[in-house]
């Protein structure tokens, strides 16, 4: 299911060869078995996942549903998420909790999209402790809780 598009993966929840349940449950597993290769993400929030993913069904069953009801995503760490601790990667918003969702995240939650799961945000590792790490941003030099791999090539960094 990973490798199928938004439009395709739509289309199953849509036929019922799938619930948004079991294909959220899916990707949980999929972040559970495969992010020690990668570091990719930085919050899981399985529970609202499957919360979400339930009213999904729902909505789906019920006749009111958008392309979107039921079809899990991630996104990065630098859109606010009500309630979800949003870090920008960086360990000066390590304990940041937003009381309000970015237009982003709300416009996905609106078309019933599953959220579940907050990716980092491309970084390099730890090169140097310098006091501002604003400053180490602008400069190359970053600090950050995480360093997520480039999936296809394990022995490089993710960006972007």
């Amino acid at each position: 299911m990973h490798n199928k598009s938004v439009a395709e993966l739509s289309r199953e929840l849509e036929s019922g060869k799938i619930s948004s349940v079991e294909l959220t449950q899916e990707f949980l597993d999929r972040i559970k078995r495969e992010d020690s290769k990668y570091n990719s993400f930085i919050t899981v929030t399985e529970e609202q996942a499957l919360a979400d993913a339930r009213v999904a069904d729902e909505q789906r069953a019920s006749g009111n549903a958008t392309p979107w009801t039921g079809v899990p995503f991630a996104h990065k760490d630098i859109f606010c998420t009500n309630g979800v601790r949003t870090t920008c990667g960086s360990k000066m918003l390590e304990h940041f909790v937003p009381p309000y969702d970015a237009t982003v995240t709300a416009n996905f939650r609106q078309a019933g999209a599953v959220w579940g799961v907050v990716e980092g945000v491309g970084r390099q590792p730890d090169q140097a402790e310098l006091p501002d790490e604003i400053a180490d941003r602008l400069g190359g030099q970053q600090q950050h809780l995480v360093c997520p791999k480039h999936c296809g090539f394990h022995d490089q960094l993710s960006s972007g």
